[in-house]
């Protein structure tokens, strides 16, 4: 996972940055000064968060080595607060500090350090830094690099001796050590999961942020695919919504930004989901609202079996999955409530570590993402589970549940199927709690589609 996920959510759930980085630095420096002997070590540093803990790392070791700070870039472009504070720090203290975009010819350092690039970097390596990495490439010196080489995965990395990565390995063979982000905060959902969700470019033109198509609804249930729909709406560029007559016409009433597509039969059947409008879209939901007779559950069996773009199952959906569990791949998204996922896969333990080894050993059986919904939500693709813990006792109400799945696919039409659900999880439970910050319980979920893209815009800007 990405590590800026994670740090964006350390700092919402209490971790700021600033301690995140002296733990890397102190870290780094101990590693350094334990297992490399040096007397004069040279911190080649960048103007991002991966040169603030090359500070760190200096500050630290000043006090057992001679130690010389190079920074690659103008002090005016180091670009985070935490890095100018460390930077200044640095300043304070008995530390040799140059700041040159072009490297010296003559380098005479027992050991360098460097902290210059960080992840994020592809294709070529701009200058300075390309100077730098292929003066350092030429030196017979050992190199410690911080998180990750400088230029990795580009067309001029640094040669490394040792790569000291936080919290995770981002290279094979690295020394990992621990930034102080306790292991369960790893895995709990945050706006990071939001955040770095893909985003639309300033040139984008129509369909290029999504197409989504919800295929639900009865003349019983028309709430259902009109809550999914629309909280689609707010995030892709069109939605589709795949309906019984009654229904179309109920949403054609409710609202211009669904396009209705409806079929005259009380609920969905085959002739509807072999609509061509469904081999035009990014992904599809279905089920919600959609009833449970014969040519529904057989209608939707078929769905299943046929899409050919990712599928987040709900509600009447999953009911229809029961005895065809051969349906589940890694293109399907289900959403069930414990007794929904007890009636696909078997008793459900009431302990919170015991339940997410069932939800997880389930996703991994079948190769599909499972969200399950509850107090803590637990999502899981098998190979990696997540909870999430916003959201509150209002969302019991009516209709949650499609506002969630309908976030979830409208993020899957333009993003991975298992990172689009740990993003809408987090969005929606938010979204119900700041309605439930001046409402307590007494709130609909058409009050949760009406924060959620306030909620959307604060992750993006966290």
């Amino acid at each position: 996972m990405d590590m800026r996920i994670i740090d964006t959510n350390a700092r919402y759930f209490g971790l700021p940055p600033r301690i995140l980085m002296e733990n890397a630095g102190r870290g780094i420096a101990d590693y350094v000064r334990t297992n490399f002997d040096a007397g004069k070590v040279a911190v080649v540093c960048g103007s991002g968060n991966n040169g603030g803990d090359g500070f760190v790392i200096a500050r630290h070791l000043s006090e057992h080595a001679d130690v010389h700070v190079i920074l690659v870039q103008d002090p005016a472009k180091i670009r985070s607060q935490e890095a100018r504070d460390n930077y200044e720090l640095l300043l304070a203290s008995n530390v040799k500090v140059t700041a040159s975009p072009t490297p010296k010819l003559h380098w005479n350092y027992d050991l360098i350090i460097d902290a210059m690039l960080g992840t994020g970097v592809s294709g070529s390596v701009r200058e300075p830094y390309a100077s730098y990495i292929s003066m350092i490439n030429r030196l017979d010196v050992p190199v410690v690099s911080v998180d990750l080489p400088s230029g990795h995965g580009t067309d001029l990395p640094i040669k490394s001796d040792c790569t000291i990565s936080l919290h995770q390995a981002k290279v094979d063979g690295a020394v990992v050590l621990p930034l102080g982000i306790p292991s369960p905060l790893s895995r709990r959902c945050g706006p990071g999961n939001v955040k770095f969700l893909h985003r639309r470019h300033k040139l984008a033109h129509k369909r290029q942020g999504g197409v989504v198509a919800v295929v639900g609804g009865s003349n019983t249930y028309h709430g259902a695919p009109a809550y999914a729909s629309l909280t689609a709406a707010s995030i892709c560029d069109l939605v589709y919504v795949l309906c019984p007559e009654r229904v179309g016409d109920a949403l054609r009433s409710m609202s211009p930004d669904l396009i209705i597509e409806s079929q005259h039969a009380p609920t969905i059947t085959r002739p509807l989901v072999d609509s061509p409008t469904l081999s035009a879209v990014n992904c599809i939901l279905c089920g919600v609202g959609a009833g449970r007779t014969h040519d529904t559950i057989e209608a939707l069996q078929h769905l299943c079996e046929c899409a050919t773009v990712p599928l987040v199952v709900d509600a009447d959906g999953i009911y229809a999955l029961k005895g065809r569990l051969d349906l589940l791949d890694e293109t399907v998204c289900i959403t069930p409530h414990a007794k929904e996922f007890e009636q696909l896969f078997g008793q459900l333990p009431e302990e919170i570590d015991e339940r997410t080894k069932s939800v997880e050993q389930v996703a991994k059986r079948y190769g599909c993402t499972i969200v399950l919904k509850g107090a803590t939500d637990i999502i899981s693709n098998g190979t990696e589970t997540w909870h999430n813990i916003t959201g509150n006792e209002g969302m019991t109400t009516g209709g949650t549940g499609d506002v969630l799945a309908g976030c979830i696919a409208a993020f899957a039409a333009t993003n991975p199927l298992f990172e689009s659900a740990l993003g809408a999880t987090f969005a929606v439970g938010r979204a119900g709690d700041v309605v439930h910050a001046n409402k307590e319980t007494y709130f609909t979920a058409s009050d949760v589609i009406d924060a959620l893209p306030g909620v959307l815009a604060f992750c993006r800007k966290y």
